[in-house]
């Protein structure tokens, strides 16, 4: 083995491939075909989207798993360790799985190089091929066309939202990037776009493969009942009324919740679930970070990996109708993302703002976020050095009745929340 410990593996997955982003779809057919894994028995579910992507996934892999389905799962990134980029019926594998799935794909691939994300995803499609899944559900980490997961064809797929992000790989404008999600679609199989008013090239493209369209307030849909306490969920044999909200919470993940059931729907015939596993499965706790509230000494911690304008401008609706007395923020975000635009989203909602690190090469310099924030017209910002600095000063300003928002990046959300002993 060519590593003895799980962090060496990845520091030098991160040098293997010259580039830390490569898009394309060639390396990693060529170490899936090495490996023997071509198009496997098991079912595949591949789910895109600028947001919603994780929620979706564990919505399906929730029910999936309620009705009695061996379910895998591929995400990124991870929240807290790379372990979860991986489950099998419901759980995660350990180091020294990882790394000897690691040490067969080191060993299959010869002169074949891998990206970081490559790598993780054929250790993922390694993993299901040999644990006796029934489907597996797949979460894109880039686009769509080009990402590594669209090397297997999915049984159906979604595209859950399209937003402006990434746009130096996908795109300047939405179309562009819808026609890059989209990519996901094949030809007389599901597409399901969640998305209410999707790129028009979302839309082309599945028809002009010949996909079976699925679309939000056409083929489903879905509405919150009068106190957002329980909703119901419709499509062409589907009618669910009276359902629990997504993982206990309020009705911020109900649109991803309903497009997660017209996934699930739309292959009913070779994956049937019943009415009571649908709503064992939406009882289950949802995804880490999103909406994520505890009481900390009488404030209110939230936590929420909003990291692109999409995702932060959803987090101030949802805040919008939540009380406090003050509004601190805890941000940190990627050099490529709209920082002004994300920003100014919760400017008006935030008396205080806190600005750290992400802890990653690719992070925005915290003095140039707290630049955007004084261009804003922020008149309260803090710069802090890590993560841990940037907690305990807002914990000595909060007082009970305050509401504390963590926000941003996985890398910073993460450990915030492992720093506070919530994880």
């Amino acid at each position: 083995m060519r590593f003895n410990t799980l962090d060496d593996w990845l520091a030098w997955q991160e040098t293997l491939h010259p580039k830390k982003m490569d898009l394309g779809l060639g390396r990693v057919r060529e170490a899936l075909l090495r490996l023997g894994i071509q198009q496997p028995e098991y079912r595949i579910l591949t789910v895109a989207g600028t947001n919603g992507k994780g929620s979706t996934v564990t919505v399906c892999a929730n029910v999936l798993s309620s009705a009695g389905y061996r379910v895998g799962t591929f995400t990124s990134p991870h929240l807290f360790h790379y372990r979860e980029r991986i489950s099998i019926a419901g759980r995660y594998l350990d180091d020294a799985q990882l790394m000897a799935l690691f040490d067969t794909i080191d060993h299959a691939r010869g002169d074949t190089t891998l990206t970081y994300f490559e790598f993780a995803f054929v250790a993922g499609a390694l993993a299901f091929s040999r644990n006796d899944i029934h489907v597996a559900i797949l979460e894109v980490g880039l686009g769509g066309r080009l990402d590594a997961v669209n090397a297997l064809d999915p049984d159906a797929a979604m595209v859950v939202s399209v937003g402006l992000d990434h746009t130096g790989w996908l795109g300047h404008d939405r179309e562009a990037i819808g026609f890059e999600k989209a990519g996901v679609f094949r030809a007389g199989r599901p597409a399901v776009v969640g998305d209410p008013d999707p790129p028009k090239s979302v839309i082309d493209h599945a028809t002009s493969i010949g996909a079976d369209l699925r679309r939000v307030g056409a083929t489903f849909d879905w509405e919150a009942g009068p106190d957002r306490s329980r909703w119901r969920y419709r499509d062409d044999h589907w009618d669910l009324r009276d359902l629990p909200l997504p993982g206990g919470q309020s009705g911020y993940l109900l649109a991803n919740a309903a497009g997660a059931l017209a996934l699930l729907g739309s292959v009913r015939k070779s994956l049937p679930v019943p009415r009571a596993a649908i709503t064992a499965g939406l009882s289950k706790p949802g995804p880490r970070g999103r909406l994520e509230r505890h009481r900390i000494t009488g404030a209110e911690w939230i936590f929420d990996v909003a990291h692109n304008p999409d995702g932060s401008a959803a987090l101030a609706r949802e805040l919008g109708s939540w009380p406090s007395k003050r509004s601190f923020a805890l941000v940190a975000v990627m050099a490529d993302k709209d920082i002004a635009a994300m920003l100014g989203n919760l400017n008006s909602q935030v008396d205080e703002w806190w600005v750290t690190a992400t802890g990653t090469g690719r992070g925005a310099d915290p003095a140039v976020v707290a630049r955007h924030l004084l261009e804003l017209g922020a008149d309260n910002v803090q710069v802090r050095p890590d993560v841990a600095a940037a907690i305990d000063a807002i914990r000595d300003s909060a007082s009970p009745g305050d509401r504390v928002i963590v926000f941003g990046s996985f890398h910073m959300v993460g450990p915030a929340l492992e720093y506070l002993g919530l994880y």
